[in-house]
């Protein structure tokens, strides 16, 4: 009897996608699939129909002069290292936006890490909705999962929106 197989990994295994011309692994026939979960997905920035703000859009596509796709026609955003990028300096800047009180000039790594923990942050990324708690924890962001083909294509599988663990303790 043959099963279908689907095998679940991290971001990490976005380092395998390139193309081929030789597959990877054996496939079975399409019965043996991996999918990872991936850092943000390129459909975000790249999709009209996304609910990413359009400012943050041309910033990786043709509509800046200055965007991703202009200055790096080269690369991909399939492994989610720019746009993730993109949103921490984001969220930094929305965290001082919000909080800073002194001059900015003086304000320097520990003062932006206490702005980061000093209360809900919520912010509209290129990778999605984020919102960060007093902790400094994400919370409630959807998590895009990617389904790798043995020639070293991704296809967007689903997103997944895990919940925080609750306290258990009684």
């Amino acid at each position: 009897m043959q099963r279908d197989i689907s095998v679940f990994a991290g971001d990490d295994a976005s380092e395998q996608a390139h193309l081929v011309k030789s597959p990877i692994w054996e496939d079975n026939g399409g019965r043996i699939r991996l999918c990872y979960t991936a850092l943000a997905h390129s459909a975000n920035v790249t999709d009209h129909g996304s609910r990413v703000l359009s400012a943050i859009k041309a910033r990786f596509g043709n509509g800046d002069e200055k965007g991703y796709v202009r200055l790096f026609p080269t690369e991909s955003l399939d492994d989610g290292h720019a746009i993730m990028n993109h949103d921490a300096v984001y969220v930094a800047i929305k965290a001082i936006d919000r909080y800073a009180k002194d001059d900015l000039a003086k304000l320097g790594p520990q003062e932006v890490a206490a702005m980061l923990r000093s209360g809900t942050i919520d912010v509209q990324g290129a990778s999605g909705d984020i919102t960060i708690d007093r902790d400094g924890n994400p919370l409630r962001r959807e998590i895009p999962v990617l389904r790798l083909t043995p020639y070293g294509a991704t296809v967007f599988a689903a997103w997944s929106s895990p919940e925080p663990a609750g306290d258990t303790r009684q």
